[in-house]
């Protein structure tokens, strides 16, 4: 080799270094599987190029002429079928396309059976048929690569310009093993870049399906006690945060209110619209929500349709009035599906919204607070907690909210009855 053909294999060899050093310590740090299989996999492609560039014969002087003939003719196999199993793994080929799933499959297979090339006699013959194997093992990939990419794996695209690469990797290289452009520079400057570029660009494919990957499961073990589509407490967290904030209240010696918001035409909806139409008015109605409860008010989903707004230490009772009529407002604004189509549709939400107080004198104890009796239900429920209580209050509230005008409803301080909140008295 001359110290020009030298320095290019080097400069690759030392991309194949790097990545393999940053695959390593990722896989110590992370302590994953997918991480020490990386760092195996770039271990071996590197191999393949030390063995075939002529850098195992130039600087691996103290081994034999069949030593370093073996390790030409089975390190292509041996890197062919470790980057074909991880590219199967990282296709997902049993969840996609048989095809791909099957022509991978038959990729690995050849690949390994480029192994037993060693048993042939002449080595050069040997050398020759492994590297037309090899050849067409990658050409193959490629294909099956892109055939996955156009079925809408939008992470295989990286892979994709990858594969490319190295199949101009595979071809040149073989070509320096076989003396065929020994001493053409330009091929092998270009060569060199190719397998730099592959294994750089499988590293962003794997960097971004790995991302997206750990995002979800971040996202999934945070977020256990939230509801996913709205990012709100809900279920026994939920009652959780109410329990919490009645206690910190009755400390404090402060009043607390549940205000539960209720949508009551969202069958119709579905039925109409489907459930994607469903998601998108929940949502809305989630951010709705939190905007005007505000950043410090807890705020979680109830139901499917209900939503629960935790006020923690109401020093006026009017502002139970104030917020309550302009959450109502604010839900009651009509909501635009499908923006970007053709045929957007406008919604207005059936709502109601009941507000339940819980002052600091009640019975901590038992739980209970003295009998209330609506218009429609008697709210006394020995049986559940103050959390269940208190939201199931405010939920029976929102219901009977439908029959006023202002949507909103809370029981009176001097009847006891349920009457719209613009008309409640609320000492």
């Amino acid at each position: 080799m001359t110290a020009a053909e030298i320095a290019v294999w080097s400069g690759c060899i030392g991309v194949f270094a790097v990545s393999w050093a940053i695959a390593v310590v990722n896989s110590a740090v992370t302590r994953s599987v997918a991480g020490a299989q990386a760092a195996g996999f770039i271990l071996m492609a590197g191999l393949f190029v030390w063995c075939c560039s002529g850098l195992l014969e130039t600087f691996a002087l103290g081994l034999s002429g069949p030593t370093i003939a073996a390790l030409k003719l089975l390190s292509g196999p041996a890197a062919a079928t470790v980057a074909t199993l991880g590219l199967i793994v990282f296709l997902r080929t049993h969840q996609r396309d048989a095809v791909v799933q099957y022509g991978l499959r038959m990729v690995c297979g050849l690949a390994a059976v480029g192994l037993l090339s060693f048993l042939w006699p002449n080595p050069k013959e040997a050398l020759e048929g492994v590297a037309l194997l090899i050849i067409a093992c990658a050409a193959l990939s490629f294909w099956l690569v892109l055939r996955a990419a156009l079925l809408g794996d939008r992470f295989a695209w990286p892979m994709v310009a990858a594969a490319l690469a190295m199949m101009v990797a595979v071809l040149v290289l073989y070509a320096v093993a076989l003396g065929i452009v020994r001493d053409n520079l330009p091929i092998q400057m270009v060569g060199s870049a190719a397998a730099a570029s592959y294994i750089i660009g499988s590293a962003v494919a794997l960097w971004r399906r790995n991302t997206e990957y750990l995002r979800m499961r971040r996202a999934l073990s945070l977020h256990r006690e939230k509801d996913l589509l709205t990012q709100l407490w809900t279920g026994v967290a939920l009652a959780q945060r109410v329990d919490q904030t009645i206690a910190r209240a009755r400390r404090n010696r402060k009043e607390t209110a549940i205000i539960c918001i209720e949508i009551f035409n969202s069958a119709q909806l579905r039925q109409e619209l489907g459930h994607n139409a469903i998601e998108q008015v929940i949502y809305s109605i989630a951010a709705r929500v939190r905007q005007c409860a505000g950043a410090s008010t807890e705020v979680g989903r109830y139901d499917d349709t209900s939503f629960v707004v935790i006020v923690d230490g109401v020093k006026h009772p009017s502002k139970l009035r104030t917020l309550g009529l302009r959450l109502a407002v604010m839900v009651r604004k009509p909501y635009m599906l499908n923006p970007q189509s053709t045929s957007p549709r406008e919604f207005r939400a059936d709502m109601g919204v009941g507000i339940a107080r819980l002052p600091f004198s009640r019975d901590v104890k038992t739980g209970r607070r003295s009998q209330t009796k609506g218009a429609d239900t008697t709210l006394h429920f020995d049986s559940m907690s103050m959390a269940q209580e208190a939201m199931h209050e405010a939920s029976v509230l929102s219901k009977t909210s439908r029959k006023f005008a202002s949507r909103t409803a809370i029981i009176d301080a001097y009847s006891r009855k349920a009457v719209p909140v613009d008309e409640a008295d609320l000492r």
